[in-house]
């Protein structure tokens, strides 16, 4: 018979043990299959042998006991591990942002070092350049006055001999020295254009620091493509040769499309405006005054307004009733500083001088076919391209002495451009800046075109331009700040900066 404390103990451990819902019995087995507290009803209805191995809850409690004191020990060793790793890596962390900050703080003290030392070797040399420039307006005004001098006793001569009625006894005439002496002054440079291309230094910043390397220090302004238009073609906005081109205003252009016979009219933004349809194929166009001259392969002179309007037309050479008719092959055409138009003759090489109106003030052979022409704003030169490899500089200016007065020039300068150095092929557009410089459109093939700057005297000065098709007319506006080029099938723009 059990004692009392058994039976007690038996209450109290049934006390703990759950019942089942479902049967109202105590939970006194275990099935290790599903691992779950069953009553006898349960596994005997839902937990059978052999599918499931059932036991008495009490062993199974024994069993686990050992266990799951090794999972707890576990579980606690894997804490104190996990802290152990956690606490490393906050103190590894912490060492790797100290040094890292530290790195950070060294390599910008050496960077602000590196920059500080090229910032002052840059501002070195740009103070040295303002010494080498301010040396030079020195030099220049030195040379400039004593020139003044030397021309003001010219003149004084020059007078007193006009005020005596002249001295026929005199060895040497004033007054025969009075033509040179005019046109020694009337040669004179540009100076503010000089002076201001002296002044000119400008630093342009770099993409970056990276090599420390701060900008580039410019000692003279570059030009830098700001429009393009135009594609190969037949209809409105395409060209098919652009062949020359003439600034009509700061915002309006003129451009000889060959072989689509007609000269576009298009504002700088390359939007359409007008257009002047020709029977011809123009090779040349001029703006002068408010008339527009074209040359092509007819024997005439085509001038029409601002609305592209025909005016009227004009022969470069006077034809005679009792001589047989004068070939000619109208190439160049330009606009002198007096607002007169030179005209290229390619088949007898001559130079035509004609009022606006078209009357023929005089005429010159030169050496050179004169396929595209130029003159500079101080009546100074006039650049004549055969289209081929050279280029001839005419330095003089028109003397008109009789009716029959002739374009006159006293020296000759050639140019022969190269490109690698090596000769071009073709020596097309020119066209002059305010100083006297010559630009020259040239290329040795499609997709090789530049523009080159040369002095008047031949040395050459920059490539201003790259990356051209084939360039062929070049236009300045009135300030020389822009660059037109009639670039084969499109029109390119660019700006002094």
């Amino acid at each position: 018979m059990a004692s009392l404390e058994d039976i007690h103990r038996e209450k109290k451990a049934d006390a703990r043990q759950p019942r089942c819902n479902k049967h109202d019995e105590f939970k006194r087995l275990y099935c290790e299959t599903c691992q779950e507290l069953l009553c006898r009803g349960c596994a005997t209805q839902s937990h059978c042998e052999p599918q499931h191995r059932v036991t008495d809850a009490g062993a199974a409690s024994s069993d686990c006991e050992p266990t799951d004191f090794t999972l707890l020990s576990s579980d606690s060793e894997l804490r104190q591990l996990e802290d152990s790793a956690t606490s490393r890596a906050r103190r590894e962390l912490e060492a790797a942002v100290t040094a890292s900050l530290q790195e950070v703080e060294d390599t910008a003290d050496g960077i602000i070092a590196d920059v500080r030392a090229e910032a002052s070797r840059v501002s070195e040399l740009i103070k040295a350049v303002r010494q080498i420039r301010l040396g030079a307006f020195d030099e220049r005004a030195k040379a400039q006055t004593a020139k003044q001098r030397n021309k003001q006793r010219s003149l004084q001569a020059a007078g007193k001999v006009i005020e005596n009625g002249g001295d026929k006894d005199e060895e040497s005439d004033p007054l025969d020295r009075r033509p040179a002496v005019k046109s020694k002054v009337e040669e004179s440079p540009n100076l503010s254009e000089i002076y201001q291309g002296l002044a000119y230094v400008r630093f342009q910043r770099g993409p970056g620091l990276s090599g420390f390397f701060l900008g580039t220090l410019r000692l003279e302004a570059k030009w830098e493509l700001c429009c393009e238009f135009g594609e190969q073609g037949l209809g409105p906005g395409e060209f098919n040769g652009a062949h020359a081109i003439a600034f009509l205003s700061t915002d309006r252009i003129a451009v000889a499309d060959w072989y689509n016979k007609r000269v576009v009219i298009c504002g700088t933004d390359g939007r359409i405006m007008n257009t002047i349809l020709i029977k011809s194929n123009p090779r040349g166009v001029a703006a002068i005054g408010d008339q527009i001259a074209i040359v092509d392969t007819s024997p005439w002179v085509a001038m029409f307004n601002r609305d592209c309007e025909f005016v009227s037309k004009f022969a470069t050479v006077l034809q005679s009733k009792d001589n047989a008719k004068t070939d000619v092959d109208l190439r160049g055409i330009a606009v002198t500083k007096d607002g007169t138009l030179l005209v290229g003759d390619a088949k007898q090489n001559v130079l035509t001088e004609h009022s606006p109106d078209g009357t023929l003030i005089g005429s010159a052979p030169v050496s050179v076919r004169p396929s595209y022409l130029a003159a500079d704003g101080g009546g100074r030169l006039m650049v004549i391209s055969g289209g081929v490899q050279e280029v001839h500089v005419l330095h003089g200016s028109t003397h008109r002495a009789s009716s029959n007065t002739t374009v006159t020039t006293t020296t000759t300068t050639t140019i022969r451009p190269s490109i690698d150095g090596r000769p071009v092929k073709h020596s097309n557009g020119v066209c002059c800046d305010r100083s006297g410089c010559v630009y020259i459109a040239v290329d040795s093939g499609e997709g090789t075109g530049h523009i080159h700057r040369y002095r008047s005297d031949g040395k050459f000065l920059e490539c201003a331009v790259q990356d051209l098709c084939n360039p062929y007319g070049i236009a300045f506006t009135a300030d020389g700040q822009q660059l037109a080029v009639a670039d084969c099938y499109s029109v390119k723009l660019y700006r002094k900066v």
